[in-house]
């Protein structure tokens, strides 16, 4: 189905030539949006770094896959397109060189499922070659097709049915289970995202030694999601530190598990020390 991220990920491309950074929780459509970017032009490229032999040809062949992708420029810039690249500790220092070397003749869009602006692993800093964008679930907007970009901010209203309402409350703004819209499906697809994350995301990208009580921590605040959270209740619960659970809540939010909103108060002080409501993504 069509995202509202497509425009604008062809519009960043086009108008500044500067890397495209596209992150967002696992499975949420950033490879659907960037290869829908690329599709009008069939030269261009799409790498996954959890693919060995893509991994080899970023790692030991890049010199060739240039070549290639240089040898194919017309009057439209190809793009290549690095998915999960993070993965590699020193992803950050690659990709400089890659944009440094190629950037005036080729476009590239970089995605990952962690927060590829403060990922710790990168090495060399990418600060003025890129431009952010993080995809989040379906909204209304989108399943409505409401994809006008005006300035003016009152508009119509568009109606969405009762049944893609029922879907998306039920099933949550994942693609793939609310178009499938089934309890059965979606219990599958939630149970396989959530091991895929802990297992693979996060155990390939970060120092963890109890993935196990990680699980159990995201569990819990599965249960509590939308409450105040007690970082000394957490930790009682999962028998680690305050600061073992401050450390990977933050560590959970960067790989767009879950996200905090800090209470509101006229005192900043009191409002940035105040214990956060916890939400989840799905």
């Amino acid at each position: 189905m069509d995202r509202l991220y497509k425009k604008q990920v062809e519009e960043y491309l086009t108008n500044y030539g500067k890397l495209v950074f596209i992150s967002g929780a696992r499975q949420v459509g950033k490879t659907t949006i960037s290869k829908q970017v690329i599709k009008p032009n069939p030269n261009s490229i799409y790498l996954n770094w959890d693919y060995l032999e893509d991994r080899n040809k970023i790692l030991n062949k890049h010199t060739e896959l240039f070549k290639n992708l240089l040898s194919t420029i017309s009057d439209k810039k190809l793009c290549l397109i690095l998915d999960e690249i993070h993965k590699y500790k020193d992803w950050k220092n690659l990709v400089k060189g890659f944009y440094d070397k190629f950037g005036e003749n080729i476009e590239f869009i970089i995605t990952g499922s962690a927060k590829l602006n403060i990922y710790k692993k990168g090495g060399d800093s990418l600060m003025g070659r890129y431009i952010s964008l993080t995809v989040h679930p379906l909204s209304v907007s989108e399943i409505a097709k409401n994809f006008d970009n005006d300035i003016d901010y009152i508009k119509s209203p568009k109606n969405i049915t009762i049944d893609e309402c029922e879907a998306l409350i039920n099933f949550g703004g994942f693609a793939e289970s609310y178009l499938k819209a089934t309890a059965k499906l979606h219990r599958i697809w939630s149970n396989q995202r959530f091991e895929q994350l802990f297992r693979e995301d996060v155990r390939n990208t970060e120092d963890i030694n109890n993935i196990c009580a990680l699980e159990l921590l995201a569990s819990i605040i599965n249960e509590q999601a939308g409450s105040f959270i007690s970082y000394t209740n957490l930790a009682n619960k999962v028998r680690v530190s305050d600061q073992t659970i401050r450390r990977w809540l933050s560590l959970l939010e960067k790989h767009y598990y879950c996200f905090a909103i800090k209470p509101w108060s006229k005192n900043v002080v009191k409002s940035l020390i105040k214990e956060p409501q916890i939400y989840l993504w799905d």
